[in-house]
């Protein structure tokens, strides 16, 4: 089972990426992980920025970028 942990306010999640996938999903656990599979290349920010569109959607809470 994923854990997430407390940075002051912030809930940071362990997730394993895989870029450039056929649809943007979760995909189960890879080990302790969460993985996520993304449309988006690994070029430019691109995956970063998609994750991070995907989260807020999926959990329903605000995007903010790093």
């Amino acid at each position: 089972m994923p854990r997430g942990r407390r940075d002051g306010s912030d809930l940071l999640l362990d997730v394993r990426v895989q870029p450039r996938a056929s649809a943007t999903a979760l995909a189960g656990l890879h080990g302790e992980r969460l993985k996520v599979r993304l449309q988006a290349p690994p070029v430019d920010g691109k995956a970063n920025a998609a994750l991070v569109e995907f989260v807020a959607a999926t959990f329903a809470c605000r995007a903010r970028r790093w």
